[in-house]
């Protein structure tokens, strides 16, 4: 369907998970609509990044992935386990990160510079038996701290992420080519500005990473992910 100048691309997959409380085994089936477009800087149906954060150094394109199910983490558990493997399968060369943070500035105290994130979210019951994170990143701007951590999205509990994911952190994930650390590659001023989704997404996607993002209102059952980057990379993610 041609839309606005650009291709509008939509489709449902369909998924299928069981949950057993034996003897008792219930099949449970969840559908995924999946639409993308080529260009993101111009009205479309996929993602709104209003504002005058975004930038667009070349094309970007722009994917989402939406399911509804019984509650938000369930949608998002089976969107984030979706998007997981076309990210594997489809970008080969590239890791998948997940990006978590304080969402606003932290006064500078002692106590908070001791807990910094992954002692504040453990405090907080937030299960890191499956993660490795990685030392968090400061980031400072007139006497007042955020911390950032990242972990490879590989080898983790699913639903441990979402509950991340759908917290009042800030949160993302970030798709970047395979032999980059990630602490070099997330630059101080993306982070200082990371509440700035259209600057953040628009400056990482042009970085030649694939942002991906939660979309989705805290009571809403429907629940989902976008994604921004080079054209090449999104047609590949929904290809």
């Amino acid at each position: 369907m041609l839309l606005l100048g650009i291709i509008l691309v939509q489709a449902i997959h369909r998924i299928v998970g069981r949950t057993s409380t034996m003897p008792l085994v219930i099949t449970m089936t969840i559908d995924i609509k999946t639409a993308s477009c080529d260009d993101v800087s111009i009205e479309n149906d996929v993602i709104n990044l209003g504002g005058e954060g975004f930038s667009k150094n070349h094309d970007l394109a722009g994917a989402n992935w939406i399911a509804s199910a019984s509650s938000p983490e369930e949608a998002l558990s089976s969107v984030l386990q979706f998007v997981r493997e076309a990210v594997f399968r489809s970008l080969p060369n590239y890791d998948l990160w997940a990006l978590i943070g304080n969402s606003a500035w932290q006064p500078d105290t002692r106590v908070i510079r001791y807990k910094k994130l992954w002692r504040m979210l453990m405090e907080q019951g937030f299960d890191f038996s499956t993660l490795q994170p990685l030392p968090e990143i400061l980031v400072e701007r007139d006497g007042k701290l955020k911390f950032f951590g990242v972990f490879q999205f590989q080898n983790v509990s699913i639903c441990s992420v979402a509950k991340m994911l759908l917290s009042e952190y800030c949160t993302y994930m970030v798709a970047i080519p395979s032999g980059l650390k990630i602490q070099d590659f997330l630059q101080t001023d993306w982070l200082m500005n990371v509440e700035d989704h259209g600057y953040f997404l628009s400056a990482v996607g042009n970085a030649g990473g694939v942002p991906i993002k939660v979309i989705g209102e805290f009571d809403d059952r429907e629940h989902g992910l976008v994604a921004i980057g080079e054209v090449g990379l999104i047609r590949s993610l929904v290809s």
